[in-house]
């Protein structure tokens, strides 16, 4: 009987942790620092990305696709294999990474707080 007492603790914990995820993913907050790290710097106007990630409205338009392509690992294009050795500049999602665009999606790609969004990167 003692052990239902830290099982139920655990279980609650996962529980409370997965849906404030799910209710917590936005662009702003969660999605476009992923973005802008992992995709702006080809996606943006004049780089070889055919499309621009560079606001809500461009990374929202192709939401399902960049689900798509990040989970099937199409996208970021990379090659080498991460888990074998680390190599300047590559550029990988992390399993979490993929669970965030996922959750954002799956949640109708909620914008957030315009203040939330960490700004795009400099780029040379």
């Amino acid at each position: 009987m003692k052990w239902i007492y830290p099982l139920a603790l655990v279980g609650v914990s996962a529980l409370s942790s997965a849906a404030c995820l799910a209710q917590s993913v936005t662009f702003h907050a969660n999605i476009a620092p992923i973005i802008y790290n992992e995709c702006t710097q080809c996606h943006r106007v004049g780089e070889i990305g055919p499309m621009p990630f560079t606001t809500y409205a461009e990374v929202a338009a192709y939401g399902n696709f960049i689900e798509y392509v990040t989970q099937t690992g199409y996208m970021p294009p990379w090659t080498p294999d991460h888990n074998y050795s680390s190599l300047r500049g590559e550029r990988f999602l992390t399993q979490s990474q993929k669970d965030l665009i996922s959750a954002w999606v799956a949640d109708g790609m909620p914008e957030g707080n315009p203040a939330d969004n960490p700004g795009l990167p400099s780029y040379p």
